[in-house]
């Protein structure tokens, strides 16, 4: 899965390279919260929402989606919209069956709060990965129009809500560039659910951020 040289690199990365990249200053996709991880890690701080995305939430009615676990609830509540949510035990595979499901779980409670399936995506770094959680939201007819892809893949592309599944801990090879990973974290617009093993992520410098950060809410699937 991995690209040869220059292939697979994104417009951002070659531009970056020969320093042809403008410093972005004011975004108007991201929640603040969202946008949290990448300005520090990316943008030295420098960057700011403008005032329509800072404080922009999810328009769902959570009740409407009935009882749900308390991972699943606080994970879809609009007011949280930067969550981690801590699957343990996972590894660096390139295919996580626990993921899928949770990610389904999550996906599916969305839809029944009132989220379009064309409001929510799902980004995965693992061809593998995609492929199953596309099998398992074929069972849900509610799921089935829900793009669910790779970081290359959405890049580009944004969601009122994202739903990222890290696969276990750490992506790997090229898929572990930082450029690949602020990809991945800045799709959404007003609420982001990352899946991953806590553990695992905390060992990679930049993850780790996102584990321990006081913008992201982290809940233990159960």
């Amino acid at each position: 899965e991995a690209g040869g040289a220059g292939r697979g690199r994104s417009l951002h990365d070659r531009l970056c390279t020969r320093g042809a990249a403008t410093m972005l200053r004011r975004q108007h996709r991201m929640h603040e919260r969202i946008m949290a991880l990448p300005n520090r890690a990316f943008y030295g701080g420098a960057l700011e929402a403008a005032p329509e995305a800072r404080h922009r939430l999810l328009d769902i009615e959570p009740a409407r989606a009935g009882a749900l676990p308390a991972w699943l609830a606080t994970a879809i509540v609009p007011e949280e919209p930067m969550v981690l949510v801590d699957v343990p035990g996972g590894s660096d595979d390139r295919l996580n069956e626990r993921e899928a499901r949770l990610v389904a779980e999550a996906a599916a409670a969305l839809r029944r709060a009132g989220l379009d399936a064309s409001r929510m995506g799902v980004v995965t770094p693992y061809r593998a990965q995609v492929a199953l959680i596309r099998r398992t939201f074929a069972a849900d007819e509610t799921l089935r129009e829900v793009p669910v892809d790779t970081v290359e893949r959405f890049q580009g592309d944004e969601r009122d809500a994202i739903l990222v599944s890290l696969v276990g801990g750490r992506p790997t090879g090229h898929l572990a560039h930082p450029n690949r990973i602020n990809v991945t974290l800045t799709r959404a617009r007003s609420k982001l659910i990352v899946f991953g093993d806590a553990e695992g992520l905390s060992r990679d410098p930049l993850l780790e951020n996102l584990v321990r950060q006081e913008e992201t809410t982290r809940v233990r699937a159960k």
